[in-house]
């Protein structure tokens, strides 16, 4: 997503009246705010949906990570076992994964 927080809203909105209803879902990627942040928390309440990553999967800078930008959300359809940053160096981010149970 976009780097400020307005745009972001913006793309929540979108997302938010894009996406299909009563299906099972997952997004993930780079968001660019916090697992806690205004649009994380618009996207997970409005579409019903678990963010799997916490303030503590930190992925930006991939070389020394401070950041939690990259997360992944699921709807209730799904059950997470485990998920978390990868401890790898392909790019500025490092890649987040979630192990889930169907």
């Amino acid at each position: 997503m976009s780097l400020g927080v307005a745009d972001q809203m913006l793309q929540v909105d979108y997302l938010i009246e894009n996406a299909p209803l009563d299906t099972p879902l997952i997004i993930n990627g780079d968001f660019n705010c916090g697992s806690m942040s205004a649009p994380l928390e618009r996207l997970s309440q409005a579409l019903d949906m678990k963010v799997l990553t916490t303030p503590h999967d930190r992925s930006y800078p991939s070389w020394k990570p401070r950041k939690d930008y990259d997360h992944i959300l699921m709807s209730p359809h799904f059950f997470s076992r485990d998920a978390g940053v990868v401890d790898a160096i392909y790019s500025d981010h490092r890649p987040v994964e979630a192990i889930l149970k169907l």
